[in-house]
């Protein structure tokens, strides 16, 4: 150890010996403290970033993940519910196919992963209920994939085989759907639930499949197919009754907003819409002489004939159209006949007119204004939206516009809380800042004091080279008057003659401490130079 080195401890240690008790427990205590913190900061500045490697994990799933993290010798960390599991960032991915290839996790079912193992010792009741779960877990997994569900729970009811097909019961299925919040699923997706199970198990039927959620709404009708078609058909003209009168109040609510302003009008929308299909065949049939009362001629045929009588005898020539036999003509006399039949047409004009479902037979408009907005804008209103929404009288509409005065006791009052809340949290803050302001106020003056109340007192016997000052010479005649003995009591002060009490003092310190005083004369004498 050099010098320098050995002269630094030194003197650090003399400056610790110098310091009182209450100092060297501050000074211990700030350094105990940056050493903390210094290791705090280190271990988190090592520790490796973590990233969510699954979430959403059910117990079972969690517990044999993190097992096997172990296993890998992975770090890990597990949320307080359970349900989020995270490990460095660099490895997630390569993780997450580790852990998927092995089946986890699983959801909390087992699918048919249960049959990789062959257990020789299993009856066929055992091996019916395990191909059961099995298949209510597959199930589960793939209903799970849609984005609303959130969870789901399936089951199956297979009954036993019967020796007559007429005393067989049917399977039937019962689904349990947890929706995430904010979501719901639509008819055509609960329909393609009831099918997904429906074609998954043998002998089951759409119609015994039941789904609810786990609010126990009934989400598909199992009634059977007459029973079920016939609500789902009433649940959707609902649904579009209730979009078509919500998309017009929308509409009129906010062309109302730009005119009168935002929350001084109200708009309600009511139709009546008939779902009613149908197909509508007219055949019109037009003569074609409107005066005769005929048609249109098509076709005409004319059979034409004659006979001359010479003594009984017929002659003459005759038409090949005759179609009546000869009849009996007298000796020297002539017959002709002529026939002419006529045939008409008339016009036919077919017409099919199917009517669509869901037209709007009738529609009511309710519209109601704030006193605020004026009676003088009503008419206008009132014509605005009557054009908005089609509005047509002849048929039934109706439209009404009044003007009431709207209760403002809900929005005052919840004014009158929002800003009590604002300026109370607007005090916490001012307090939360004023502390901290002040804690560091606190904090800064204890250092300072902390500073100054530390002295580096220098011993005699400096280091080579060094030049005394006039406050270290002071700080060593204090010490030595302070380490002097006492003089006698009785002393009194000297005369003239002889040597005052000051002088006598510094003789006897002059014996006691030669180098200190030598010392001192050198700094006043450096001093005045």
């Amino acid at each position: 150890m050099d010098k320098s080195n050995s002269g630094a401890l030194a003197a650090l240690k003399e400056t610790w010996n110098n310091l009182s008790s209450t100092q060297k427990l501050v000074v211990s205590s700030v350094v105990a403290i940056s050493i903390i913190i210094v290791v705090v900061v280190s271990t988190v500045g090592m520790r490796p970033s973590m990233d969510t490697l699954f979430s959403n994990l059910q117990s079972a799933d969690a517990a044999a993940i993190a097992d096997r993290l172990r296993d890998l010798k992975v770090p890990y960390d597990l949320s307080a519910d359970g349900a989020v599991i995270k490990v460095p960032s660099n490895q997630v991915y390569d993780l997450r196919l580790k852990m998927t290839s092995q089946g986890l996790p699983a959801g909390g079912t087992v699918g048919f992963e249960v049959f990789n193992k062959t257990n020789f010792g299993m009856s066929e009741f055992n091996q019916k209920v395990t191909y059961l779960q099995a298949l209510q877990g597959e199930l589960k997994r793939t209903i799970c994939q849609l984005e609303q569900v959130d969870d789901a729970r399936v089951m199956l009811t297979q009954p036993e085989d019967r020796l007559y097909t007429d005393k067989q019961e049917d399977a039937k299925a019962a689904v349990t759907l947890k929706l995430k919040r904010g979501t719901a699923l639509g008819d055509d997706q609960v329909a393609g639930i009831v099918r997904l199970v429906a074609s998954s198990v043998e002998g089951l039927k759409p119609e015994n499949v039941t789904v609810t959620d786990t609010n126990a709404n009934m989400l598909s009708e199992a009634t059977g197919d007459s029973g079920g078609l016939s609500a789902r058909l009433t649940a959707t003209q609902v649904r579009l009754k209730r979009e078509y009168e919500q998309q017009l109040q929308k509409d009129v609510q906010s062309m109302l907003d730009n005119i009168t302003g935002p929350g001084k009008s109200v708009v309600r929308v009511s139709a009546k819409m008939n779902f009613d299909h149908k197909e509508t065949t007219t055949e019109l049939v037009t003569p074609g002489d409107k005066t005769a009362g005929k048609g249109i001629l098509v076709s005409e045929d004319t059979v034409s004939e004659s006979y001359n009588g010479a003594g009984g005898k017929a002659g003459g020539p005759v038409s090949v159209t005759q179609v009546a036999p000869k009849p009996a003509v007298p000796a020297n006399s002539d017959y002709t006949h002529t026939e002419t039949s006529n045939k008409y047409e008339v016009t036919r004009s077919t017409e099919k007119t199917i009517s669509s479902p869901g037209q709007v037979t009738k529609l009511s408009v309710a519209v109601m204004l704030d006193q605020a907005v004026g009676a003088s804008k009503i008419p206008s209103i009132r014509d605005a939206v009557k054009a908005a929404v089609g509005i047509d009288e002849t048929k039934g509409d109706v439209i009404m516009v009044s003007s009431v005065a709207f209760d403002r006791s809900d929005q005052k009052k919840e004014l009158t809380e929002m800003a009590a809340a604002n300026k109370s949290e607007m005090t916490k803050t001012l307090i939360k800042d004023g502390a901290a302001v002040v804690l560091l106020i606190v904090f800064v003056l204890f250092v300072r004091s902390l500073f100054k109340s530390i002295k580096f007192q220098p011993s005699a016997a400096g280091p080579a080279g060094a030049r005394p000052t006039m406050e270290s010479a002071g700080e060593v005649v204090n010490k030595a008057y302070e380490g002097a003995p006492a003089q006698p009591a009785d002393r009194g002060p000297a005369g003239p003659s002889g040597p005052s009490g000051s002088e006598t003092y510094a003789q006897e310190l002059v014996k006691s401490n030669p180098d200190e005083v030598a010392n001192v004369v050198k700094a006043w004498m450096s001093e005045k130079n």
